[in-house]
């Protein structure tokens, strides 16, 4: 592994987060909450495809962060930070999206 190689870092502190890095990191999960649907969404032709791939996206990222919510107190001992949160929203979004408009609430496929 490399970081075997390279060792610890020599200077950790500009790694760490600070409040105003956390607070802009949440605004734009925010923006990711409120544009990934449209722009999963955005490619196809307007019908029940379009409305399926939003759906869909929307559930990703909600179900991605009720997850995170649920199981990072239990790793984290009993702390709920930003990082995990901001990262499933992200994951959640992003391993949707090439399929969101493929299968419909009723587990048929829309094509």
């Amino acid at each position: 592994c490399a970081c075997k190689v390279l060792g610890p870092p020599k200077d950790d502190k500009l790694n760490a987060s600070s409040y105003t890095s956390d607070i802009f990191s949440l605004v734009g999960t925010v923006f990711l909450w409120l544009f990934w649907p449209s722009f999963v969404a955005g490619a196809l032709p307007s019908g029940p495809g379009q409305t399926t791939a939003l759906i869909n996206t929307v559930l990703a990222l909600l179900a991605s962060s009720v997850v995170t919510f649920a199981v990072t107190p239990m790793i984290e001992n009993g702390k709920l930070t930003t990082v995990p949160i901001q990262n499933a929203t992200l994951a959640g979004g992003v391993s949707i999206g090439a399929t969101a408009n493929l299968v419909g609430p009723d587990r048929k496929s829309t094509r």
